[in-house]
């Protein structure tokens, strides 16, 4: 699916009335009504990055991560991502090709949806 949305669509999103559960084998990690709203016009595949890279203790033991998908001319892709106060990288990963036209940024934060819950949340800058 290619992506079908464009940055200022995500202008629009701020806070979230609902979260959605972000993987199945991580049933700890969901997302906001932004967030959905990339997964579910060709965006899910940067879901899936971020959320397979939490395996790693130096990216999961962090409260607060940056994820930097960043567009290069020739459809490539690099993610990195950061605790958002150094300029070290948790982790990275090249992606081969995207068709994402611009660059995006997520923010991946521990807290409680219901106040007793350890949840991690996905949302765009916007929503923090």
């Amino acid at each position: 699916m290619s992506v079908q949305f464009n940055e200022s669509d995500l202008e629009n999103f701020t806070g979230t009335m609902k979260y959605y559960r972000s993987s199945l084998l991580f049933p700890d990690i969901v997302h906001t009504d932004g967030v959905q709203f990339v997964a579910e016009r060709g965006g899910a595949w940067m879901l899936d990055v971020i959320v397979s890279h939490q395996i790693k203790s130096a990216v999961h033991d962090q409260e607060f991560q940056v994820w930097e998908f960043l567009v290069k001319e020739d459809g490539k892709c690099q993610v990195l991502c950061s605790d958002g106060e150094t300029e070290a990288h948790l982790t990275k990963q090249d992606i081969p090709y995207t068709d994402l036209p611009f660059d995006m940024k997520f923010f991946l934060q521990l807290g409680s949806l219901d106040l007793l819950t350890p949840a991690w949340v996905i949302m765009l800058p916007n929503e923090y």
